[in-house]
């Protein structure tokens, strides 16, 4: 049986090709079409798994989120900065869940507040304003939380994600 740090390892190897291929596209616009081609291949891969290798979703699912290593996601080559350069749906999509999740925050713990977070995002996904993969984890993470420690490990995770998109997607002037 294959290990949580192997598992972990395969993930990071595909988030650190993620973010290679992220980066030579900014640096090689000539290649975008292909670059982008790639970046989405491995994010699937890095998000679903394959037969031999746990795929993100999946992990977060078989760990204790408070077991997570948060330098593993927010990292620069991390998870985090595979994901933020992997999606391709506008930054306001992201900045409508990380709002909600702020005031969420500010507010006494509550499971149920948290959940209805799930609805909000299928609403986004069921109008192809997110992506299949981004949905999954996102739900799969609010509903392993259970408690303030873990709503910040999330929260801490996601905050990771909007500023590495925004380092991907900068407001063209």
């Amino acid at each position: 049986m294959v290990g949580v740090d192997e598992k972990a390892q395969w993930l990071i190897q595909r988030a650190e090709i993620i973010v290679e291929k992220a980066q030579e596209k900014l640096r090689n616009r000539s290649r975008e079409r292909e670059l982008r081609r790639d970046i989405e291949r491995e994010y699937k891969l890095m998000m679903r798994g394959n037969n031999m290798h746990t795929g993100l979703i999946k992990f977060i699912e078989e760990n204790q989120l408070e077991d997570l290593n948060l330098e593993f996601f927010i990292k620069p080559g991390g998870i985090c900065e595979a994901i933020a350069a992997s999606i391709t749906f506008k930054p306001t999509q992201l900045r409508k869940l990380f709002h909600e999740l702020r005031r969420l925050q500010h507010e006494e713990f509550s499971k149920i507040r948290l959940l209805k977070l799930v609805p909000f995002i299928a609403y986004a996904k069921g109008r192809d304003l997110i992506d299949e993969d981004f949905y999954s984890f996102v739900k799969t993470f609010i509903q392993k939380i259970e408690d303030r420690q873990a709503f910040k490990i999330f929260i801490d995770i996601f905050e990771a994600i909007v500023a590495y998109h925004r380092y991907y997607n900068p407001k063209e002037s």
